[in-house]
């Protein structure tokens, strides 16, 4: 079974404002984090909102295999990467996804495909780093 989607041409950024606030709202607002391009969001503790921190836990983010589906009440999913890290996925682009997968392969599991896809965005903002929001609690 393929396991790696870095061929795919459907993965594409994010929506940056759909995705902040669904994040905020799924941390009750409490989370100070910051979102990637391609949706990942970095949770991080105050006090470690640092270039040598972020960039780290990117760095690291690049060798990470494993993941964690989770759907959310809203229809959209979060996939989780690392305690502090998962990729925002919009419902619409989790059907275009699994659309995707399902012309080539009948047999992969929806969430499969969903996490799959997660963790190849994750893996592009892992090498660009580009960060396009940051939400801090309290502003």
């Amino acid at each position: 079974m393929e396991t790696s989607l870095s061929h795919w041409k459907i993965l594409k950024p994010t929506d940056v404002g759909m995705a902040g606030e669904a994040v905020s709202r799924y941390t009750d607002h409490e989370a100070l984090f910051v979102l990637f391009e391609n949706g990942t969001a970095l949770l991080l503790k105050p006090g470690m909102e640092t270039k040598e921190v972020i960039d780290g836990a990117m760095e690291e983010l690049s060798f990470k295999r494993d993941f964690r589906v989770m759907p959310m009440k809203d229809g959209h999913f979060t996939v989780w990467l690392a305690n502090p890290v998962c990729v925002f996925i919009s419902k619409d682009e989790a059907k275009e996804i699994v659309a995707y997968v399902r012309s080539s392969d009948r047999e992969m599991p929806e969430d499969m495909a969903i996490g799959i896809a997660g963790r190849e965005k994750a893996h592009r903002d892992a090498n660009s780093k580009k960060q396009v929001f940051r939400f801090q609690p309290g502003t």
